[in-house]
């Protein structure tokens, strides 16, 4: 423990877990995210209980605290590091699936370092798709979401709107900064 000035503005929040009445949500955004998977795409799964959802209805095994990549319905590589994922990204059309931190809203740089910025920029920011229950992203309180990557070019280039799947076909838009 430190103490620290308290200015809402640069102190993050604790992280959140999620609520019981998240499963019809989890459900519902594992189901729109495989059936929207492309055949030609591998998918770099970011860590988390929201992630987990989808690796868990494709029934493949996962990395809680890991990244995985999925390619064709089958898992191509469990607890992937940066190399792994600069290799597979700059031969492969790839798309990250990732979930903000609960309670602080950080997409990117915080837990899930292995998605650097040089993986994001072979990527693209387009090819980036967030997921969330409701109930996560009201717990923000219209906070932005965040993040950190170590790379200032990059964090600017990630700013913008993005749209999160709350639900089967259902999105929120929401500011990333």
């Amino acid at each position: 423990y430190m103490k620290v000035p308290y200015n809402k503005k640069y102190i993050q929040n604790l992280k959140s877990g999620g609520m019981i009445n998240d499963n019809n949500a989890l459900s519902g955004i594992a189901n729109h995210v495989i059936e929207n998977m492309e055949e030609d795409c591998c998918y770099i799964i970011g860590a988390g209980t929201t992630t987990r959802r989808v690796t868990t209805e494709m029934n493949v095994d996962y990395t809680l605290l890991g990244v995985d990549v999925v390619c064709k319905g089958k898992l191509l590589l469990k607890d992937a590091c940066e190399r792994d994922l600069l290799v597979i990204s700059k031969d492969r059309k790839c798309k990250i699936i990732v979930s903000p931190i609960g309670g602080q809203g950080f997409l990117f740089g915080r837990g899930n370092q292995q998605i650097s910025s040089d993986v994001i920029m072979n990527v693209g920011k387009d090819n980036v798709c967030i997921i969330a229950t409701p109930e996560k992203m009201m717990a923000l309180l219209g906070s932005p979401l965040l993040v950190d990557t170590g790379d200032e070019q990059m964090d600017d280039y990630l700013k913008g709107i993005y749209k999160v799947v709350v639900g089967y076909d259902n999105f929120y838009a929401w500011k990333c900064e």
